[in-house]
């Protein structure tokens, strides 16, 4: 019975030094590849906003709703 006890131990040891480490830390590392994607997509993006907003046909002034 005294084997049981000590796999147990070594089990229960185990399973709490796995919950005691701090994984957040380890996994906060910083990804310069990704950091550069996700800037040129939102450059782009907002390129493309600039460049569409002249498209729209403006409104006359004097029509509530745009149409005649």
């Amino acid at each position: 019975m005294n084997w049981i006890e000590q796999i147990v131990t070594a089990l229960l040891k185990w399973l709490s030094s796995l919950a005691r480490q701090d994984k957040t830390s380890e996994d906060a590392n910083t990804q310069d590849a990704l950091r550069a994607d996700l800037l040129h997509r939102i450059d782009a993006h907002e390129q493309r906003v600039r460049d569409t907003r002249g498209v729209r046909q403006e409104r006359d002034p004097g029509s509530p709703g745009g149409t005649s």
